[in-house]
């Protein structure tokens, strides 16, 4: 640039088509003060950056139109120098969406471009109802966005933004958005009887649990049904159905859930998911489980621990579910000794062994040497002729 004479107006122009609808354009000069002027191809003045009065200049753009043309002016408004200079332009990078375009599951994750962007966000749009998370991963899980719901399809939209700041330092934060794509949540994966509860591999026996084979996300509870058959798999009872309390997939083998159950008995098994507005259809297979002697009678039971009583004594298992790493053992009304804890799991192997001092009872964590897979399992406590079984659920 030539130095400028009062009024003259020298500068240099560039033409720009903006790709993103967000720049960043910079001007740099070791002797020269530079303005960076941008305007629209109708000639409007847009923005003007002039923060130091020397060096760089940094002027950071939002809200262009995409496709639109616009011109740059790089100014020196120095009187008395002139110089080489050199401008840069860079287009903010949009987020395209690397996600697919349907799922059957609310574990499923979405994902965008990475464009070194601060932070990424996306929304999720049914047209009535609008559900946004963010962060500085590019990946996020559905289960971040509360409220979603499956057989929904959603208008999804990623967005970066740019936390910049111009040549004196000063923040500039500008968010660029990527076309809107669609979502469809479909119905919840299919679940059946898990393959270790069907008759072809054990029996089970009254009051002990079976399970659905796996646990799904952003469902309200289970729906089962029980038809009696008899050891020829032949139909010889209306179907039961049952809905859990909750969102356990265990459930109970008593009369309360199947009224006139007993041992002996064969019954036909399928579940499905139900979610807010709506269920899944039932599973176009069924699996069946065979009924055999009876377990222990539960003392107590909600949803954080489970007790069996044997004599005095009531042992607690909590939390329970639990996650396999370790539990809390609680037992109250105990010989005082030693006493023997086991973990077996329901092939009545044991995983896990260890000693314990009782003084009235017992309260303490149980650490188990390597986490348990998922599963039902028994915590036993051995003392002599005495013995105390606990069921508990590993999920």
């Amino acid at each position: 640039l030539t130095n400028e004479p009062a009024g003259a107006g020298r500068d240099t122009w560039y033409r720009l088509v903006s790709t993103t609808g967000a720049a960043r354009i910079t001007a740099n000069s070791s002797v020269n003060n530079l303005v960076i002027e941008l305007q629209d191809n109708a000639g409007n003045l847009i923005a003007s950056e002039n923060e130091t009065s020397s060096g760089t200049e940094t002027m950071v753009l939002s809200g262009l139109t995409i496709g639109a043309t616009y011109y740059v002016a790089i100014r020196n408004f120095n009187a008395a120098n002139s110089g080489l200079f050199t401008m840069c332009v860079q287009h903010l990078t949009t987020p395209t969406s690397l996600s697919s375009t349907s799922v059957n599951t609310l574990c499923s994750t979405i994902k965008c471009q990475w464009t070194g962007a601060s932070t990424y966000s996306a929304t999720l749009s049914d047209g009535t109802n609008t559900y946004t998370a963010s962060g500085s991963s590019t990946k996020m899980a559905l289960t971040q966005f509360s409220g979603l719901s499956y057989n929904t399809t959603y208008t999804l939209v990623f967005s970066a933004t740019y936390n910049l700041t111009d040549a004196a330092g000063n923040a500039q934060t500008v968010t660029v958005s990527s076309a809107p794509t669609s979502l469809a949540i479909g119905q919840p994966q299919e679940v059946k009887l898990r393959s270790i509860d069907m008759c072809s591999n054990t029996s089970r026996a009254l009051n002990s649990y079976v399970s659905a084979d796996m646990a799904l996300c952003g469902i309200t509870n289970y729906e089962w049904e029980f038809i009696e058959t008899n050891a020829s798999d032949v139909i010889t009872g209306a179907p039961i159905h049952i809905v859990s309390q909750g969102t356990s997939r265990y459930m109970q083998l008593n009369g309360v859930n199947i009224p006139g159950i007993q041992g002996g008995d064969h019954y036909r098994v399928k579940i499905r998911a139900i979610y807010n507005g709506g269920q899944s259809p039932w599973p176009s297979t069924y699996r069946t489980i065979c009924i055999t002697g009876t377990a222990p009678i539960m003392a107590e039971e909600n949803n954080e621990q489970t007790a069996w009583v044997n004599a005095d004594a009531v042992a607690v298992v909590y939390p329970n579910p639990n996650n396999g790493n370790l539990f809390n053992l609680n037992v109250n009304g105990l010989s005082d000794g030693v006493w023997n804890v086991q973990v077996l799991d329901v092939q009545g192997r044991i995983v896990h062994t260890e000693q314990v001092m009782a003084e009235g009872g017992i309260n303490r964590t149980i650490s188990m040497d390597s986490k348990l897979s998922n599963g039902l399992y028994t915590v036993r406590l051995i003392n002599g002729e005495n013995a105390i079984n606990v069921r508990m659920i590993v999920e």
